[in-house]
């Protein structure tokens, strides 16, 4: 190998490390920023089909509905206390813990995953929204 094929070799992995850690950069940017958007919108949604009937502000009162601030990782009927004697039965008994997939399946039909629940809402039919909004509620208390 002569001096100038190693300085050559040097210089691409140099510039082949470089390229690498651009790469890196920009999933890391770029996974933030989806996260980000699925949070503004689920804060959007939230507001549109939510905040009727559901607070999401630490130390906010309940209002038709328990405050959902929290409510991620929590289990089902539990994480409001004054709201204690107006949770459904079926709520209490489900012992559902709230996560990614247990908020899929309750915010797609309410009533199909917890029969009767006295939640009235129907229900979100596209997945991205679903998505959107349990990023949002899962953001809450982080």
């Amino acid at each position: 190998m002569t001096f100038f094929s190693i300085k050559k070799n040097k210089l691409f992995y140099k510039i082949l490390r470089l390229k690498i850690v651009i790469i890196l950069s920009l999933i890391v940017t770029l996974n933030q920023s989806d996260s980000e958007g699925f949070k503004k919108d689920g804060e959007k949604l939230f507001k549109l089909h939510c905040s009727a009937c559901h607070s999401v502000k630490r130390g906010d009162k309940d209002k038709v509905g328990p405050n959902l601030y929290g409510i991620y990782g929590s289990t089902a009927g539990t994480q409001s206390y004054s709201f204690q004697d107006r949770y459904s039965s079926s709520i209490k008994q489900s012992k559902v813990v709230w996560d990614s997939k247990s908020l899929d399946l309750f915010l797609k039909n309410p009533r199909d995953f917890i029969p009767k629940t006295k939640m009235t809402f129907v229900g979100l039919r596209k997945t991205s929204d679903r998505n959107s909004l349990i990023e949002y509620l899962r953001s809450l208390d982080q």
